[in-house]
């Protein structure tokens, strides 16, 4: 019976259904917690997690909210719940989430690329130069950070690319498929470019 098991067990038991792929039965144990110990920021975090992967992101954003309100030091959270607001096309919100992740994890290398990719993006679809340009700026920082970062010198070819830079676009996903040679939407991507540097000569 689940109900005489410990707390202890049924977050092992959710975990092993989250693990697994086990989505809903991962959903339904870590409820069954919440039940039993509502104001627990971990079991929040993993249920959420959960939601946002089986396509239920307004639920996911209330528990990270709630898992913030109870822990509002872990940056992680802060991380997926950025993702989920970009996720719902509220990127504005998105933005000052994901820099609250970063103020709480500065050296992570996920939480710079994806905070520079969302402020890229509002910057693309203002046509704001500037916002694109202080993007560049994260993107660096992160390449500072770890130069072998794939991650990095794609997102950062895509920024030149916005910019109408394609010759630094394609020197960035050149050394991108350097570390990673296999990656056929970066190939793709790179001889699209390339092709059309051709046709403008």
């Amino acid at each position: 019976m689940e109900q005489n098991k410990g707390i202890g067990e049924l977050f092992d038991e959710a975990e092993t259904f989250r693990l697994t792929g086990k989505l809903i039965d991962a959903i339904a144990v870590y409820r069954q917690i919440l039940i039993r110990i509502p104001n627990a920021p971990m079991v929040l975090r993993r249920l959420a997690e959960c939601l946002i992967e089986k396509g239920v992101p307004q639920e996911a954003i209330s528990s990270l909210e709630d898992a913030i309100r109870l822990d509002p030091e872990e940056p992680s959270q802060y991380h997926t719940l950025a993702g989920a607001l970009r996720g719902r096309g509220r990127m504005d919100d998105a933005l000052l989430i994901y820099r609250r992740a970063v103020d709480r994890s500065p050296d992570n290398i996920t939480y710079l690329v994806d905070l520079a990719w969302c402020m890229a993006d509002i910057g693309a679809m203002g046509k704001d130069r500037a916002i694109q340009e202080k993007a560049l700026e994260i993107l660096i920082k992160a390449q500072g950070i770890n130069d072998r970062d794939s991650g990095i010198w794609d997102a950062l070819a895509g920024i030149y690319k916005d910019l109408g830079d394609r010759e630094k676009a394609l020197e960035c996903l050149r050394k991108a498929l350097e570390i990673d040679p296999y990656d056929t939407d970066r190939i793709e991507i790179f001889e699209r470019l390339s092709a059309r540097k051709s046709t403008n000569i």
